[in-house]
């Protein structure tokens, strides 16, 4: 969903500038009114070149919400109250933009207002499940425990992250050199080979393209470049839009192994999402709602929201995940046994662990088959310029093999 930014004014008084995630403007503005903010302007939150990848964060980065989380987790079981703890790790931050954070929502709390309404002015930061999470915690007197689920959470989703640039660098990797290799080829050797063939009539035509397209590179490089660096940032900032991200993981979900491996990442975040709010005493029709909001993919998120129908009309979470790509026989025999033992939170963490390891599984597999593809496909690239390079040295000799 879009980002919105706003300007809004608290009952106090105080000004308050942030963004939040919602459908439209109107809801949008609906929801800051519930949280009893008058929106003086609102607008859609334009991404900036590559941090378009990810919200306005205020400098806060994944890790430092995750260790956030873990820190508050251990002093809140301490018998610590909110407020010190929030202040114990404010005095020890060494980021300024965290510091910051943990400053505003110091305020928010002594001044009357619970951690889930102060986090909610960051939703960017922290995210709705997230939000919710706490609010679901504070009604249950069990924050401490949701925190240490909230760190587990982010951990988890942190080395899906990993592994996906660990499938990603390799490739890079391979490209790089295979592209350093040719610039070099055309700009330097086949320069200093290029004499050779002045003067000669009738050369032979890989020999003229060679010729040519070492002329065009050096003479068009850097206006290339510059082309393929705008390409690439339009794609980026195109991608960062939530409405295209979302047409693009579509059409990956049918690419056989990408599909795949994408159905597994949706299962890691839906299963642990699940797993999250029910141990924190949600509903289960409100934990798929939530669960409906981990995930990108408009078809895995509008199953869930259609299992959430199906469950407060009175369905069985089984039948309503049926329809689900995100669950097959052996899931949904395994959440059947937990709702007749009236404990689901084991099942969803079961189904999380599996969906991880097989998608550390995949990611291995598609490793292992993409190594000897690229170093064949750069050996094809820079062998085939070297092999015709000495062709057209033989072929300008006259020389007979």
């Amino acid at each position: 969903m879009p980002a919105f930014r706003f300007q809004a004014t608290d009952k106090s008084g105080g000004r308050i500038s942030d963004t939040v995630i919602a459908a439209s403007k109107d809801v949008a503005i609906a929801e800051l009114y519930d949280r009893g903010l008058f929106v003086s302007s609102i607008g859609l939150d334009k991404p900036a070149g590559f941090a378009g990848l990810s919200l306005d964060r205020g400098g806060v980065g994944r890790a430092e919400v995750e260790r956030l989380a873990t820190e508050l987790s251990i002093l809140l079981r301490s018998g610590v109250r909110i407020d010190k703890g929030l202040a114990v790790l404010e005095r020890n931050s060494k980021s300024s933009g965290l510091k910051q954070l943990l400053s505003n929502l110091i305020a928010a709390v002594r001044g009357g207002d619970s951690l889930s309404n102060a986090l909610s002015k960051h939703e960017a930061i922290f995210g709705r499940l997230f939000i919710n999470l706490v609010r679901a915690g504070e009604a249950s007197g069990r924050l401490d425990i949701v925190f240490a689920q909230l760190s587990i959470d982010r951990k988890y989703q942190q080395q899906l992250r990993n592994d996906v640039i660990q499938a990603l660098t390799y490739p890079a990797v391979i490209f790089a050199v295979c592209v350093i290799c040719v610039m070099f080829v055309f700009n330097y050797v086949v320069p200093q080979m290029s004499p050779l063939f002045e003067g000669v009539d009738n050369i032979p035509t890989y020999t003229a393209v060679l010729l040519n397209a070492s002329d065009w590179l050096r003479i068009n490089q850097w206006y290339a470049a510059a082309v393929l660096a705008a390409v690439v940032v339009m794609l980026v900032r195109s991608f960062s839009v939530p409405e295209t991200r979302a047409k693009v993981l579509r059409q990956l979900t049918g690419f056989p192994l990408i599909g795949s491996m994408l159905l597994q990442v949706n299962q890691v975040q839906v299963n642990s999402t699940l797993a999250m709010t029910l141990s924190a005493g949600i509903s289960i029709d409100e934990a798929l709602g939530m669960a409906s909001m981990s995930v990108e993919n408009p078809d895995v998120a509008n199953s869930l929201k259609s299992a959430q129908e199906q469950v407060r009309r009175g369905a069985t979470l089984t039948s309503s995940l049926a329809n689900s790509a995100l669950y097959p026989d052996f899931a949904l025999s395994l959440i059947e046994v937990g709702e007749e033992s009236g404990d689901l939170i084991p099942c969803f963490e079961e189904l999380t662990a599996r969906a991880r390891s097989q998608f550390e599984l995949r990611v291995s597999q598609f490793t292992a088959v993409l190594e000897p593809l690229l170093i064949l496909a750069m050996g094809a690239i820079v062998g085939g310029v070297v092999v015709t390079m000495l062709l057209s040295v033989v072929s300008v000799n006259d020389v007979a093999f």
